[in-house]
């Protein structure tokens, strides 16, 4: 238990010397002791401590929706990779928001939704509600809820074929498409989503079968929100550095993630690295975009550097927005502790409402 008593300790210490200097910047007690628990657990916590300590995501939907009054249905996805390469059952967790007819089925709008935590961590309630939040914004029937195996236990790509094989149970089983699905995810589960999306504009090798669409109209989704997505694996951004002491995340907890989900640097996983010309906001089979980057996040610089590599364009709904003093997924964080919701929330409402 050495671990969980370093993390305690480190986060009394870092709320003490930190206090002032966070205070000065208008954060909330709430926000500063947020900050400093999550950095010290991740930092200090093994995997299988932090697995005790927080639940799988089925539990927590279930708890959430049973809550909540929505009806639900955990549906298992079954994947196999090349060979003998046998993926692990994931599961698409189906909430329903709102009640469907046979007449207006062509209409429905249907939210797939990747949760984050490094490919390592299971995700709490928070990003659940926050989810839902998204799918309730966009006037969506249902919220798809991704649970994917966790790492070490399944590594790169894995995580991506579970994710295909359920975008095509999306597509084939459920008869969505693309055009009536919004792509939505934070952090890894950003990174997911464009990893699903790199894969649809050009096949990775053991990540399932390529998709097939008549058209490129076919192929060509809703929308993309991206929260604080994992876009590099690279830790150089200077932001790492400058935001070092304001965020949760850092170099170590990063390279954590990655020793654990061992990821290769191709376009599937570290999307700056592509080729020239393959991240082109005309390539991307995705009518409207938003990405939300926090000012005082780490991964905030190369966030920054991939909107710019994409080229969004105003005029069709693309939007960066960058949220002053925020950290990563900083609405979670608001949603977990109950503080105000930030700026990016109303951003993240307003942009899907408009859909």
């Amino acid at each position: 238990m050495s671990g969980l008593h370093d993390a305690v300790l480190g986060t009394i210490r870092d709320v003490a010397f930190k206090y002032t200097a966070r205070t000065a910047e208008g954060w909330p007690f709430k926000q500063i002791m947020g900050v400093a628990l999550i950095r010290n657990m991740s930092s200090n916590v093994s995997i299988r401590q932090l697995r005790v300590m927080i639940p799988p995501m089925g539990p927590t939907v279930v708890i959430f929706c049973q809550k909540h009054g929505l009806a639900f249905e955990s549906i298992p996805i079954e994947s196999v990779g090349p060979g003998n390469y046998n993926v692990p059952t994931a599961t698409l967790h189906k909430i329903t928001l709102q009640s469907s007819t046979e007449s207006d089925s062509t209409s429905q709008t249907a939210v797939f939704y990747v949760p984050g935590g490094g490919y390592v961590n299971p995700v709490a309630e928070a990003h659940v509600e926050n989810a839902v939040l998204v799918g309730r914004a966009a006037h969506a029937s249902h919220v798809y809820i991704l649970e994917h195996t966790l790492a070490p236990e399944l590594r790169y790509p894995g995580q991506l074929q579970q994710a295909c094989s359920a975008m095509r149970w999306l597509l084939n089983t459920a008869g969505l498409a693309p055009s009536q699905i919004i792509l939505g995810g934070h952090s890894s589960g950003g990174n997911l989503c464009l990893a699903v999306l790199a894969h649809i504009m050009q096949p990775c090798p053991g990540a399932g079968p390529a998709f097939k669409f008549a058209t490129r109209e076919d192929a060509t989704f809703k929308a993309l929100a991206l929260i604080s997505p994992w876009v590099a694996l690279s830790t150089d951004a200077a932001s790492f550095k400058r935001n070092a002491s304001r965020d949760y995340l850092n170099e170590k907890i990063m390279h954590g993630f990655i020793a654990a989900w061992r990821p290769r640097v191709e376009v599937w996983a570290d999307m700056p690295t592509a080729p020239g010309g393959f991240w082109t906001r005309d390539r991307i089979p995705v009518d409207k975009i938003l990405i939300i980057a926090g000012e005082a996040e780490c991964f905030r610089d190369d966030i920054v550097k991939f909107a710019e590599i994409i080229g969004l364009e105003q005029g069709r709904g693309d939007r960066l927005v960058e949220g002053d003093g925020e950290v990563h997924v900083q609405m979670a964080m608001a949603t977990a502790l109950r503080m105000p919701q930030p700026g990016t929330m109303t951003e993240l409402i307003e942009w899907l409402q408009k859909l």
